[in-house]
């Protein structure tokens, strides 16, 4: 993954926390399926704070 324009290597089952305003992208250079799990914390869910950069697949 890239957090913070800066490249994290994790395995699998390995989990990593992101604090408020973490920028981060998710790819999966592996040749099996990945399963990603988001959980948010807090006392805020809705999704009005995302912000979301320009990416590869439109959804911008």
């Amino acid at each position: 993954m890239t957090k913070n324009s800066k490249d994290v290597e994790l395995t699998s089952a390995q989990a990593i926390d992101l604090p408020v305003r973490t920028w981060y992208r998710i790819q999966n250079k592996g040749s099996e399926n990945m399963v990603f799990i988001e959980i948010q914390t807090g006392n805020y869910f809705k999704e009005d704070y995302i912000k979301s950069s320009e990416g590869d697949y439109g959804r911008n």
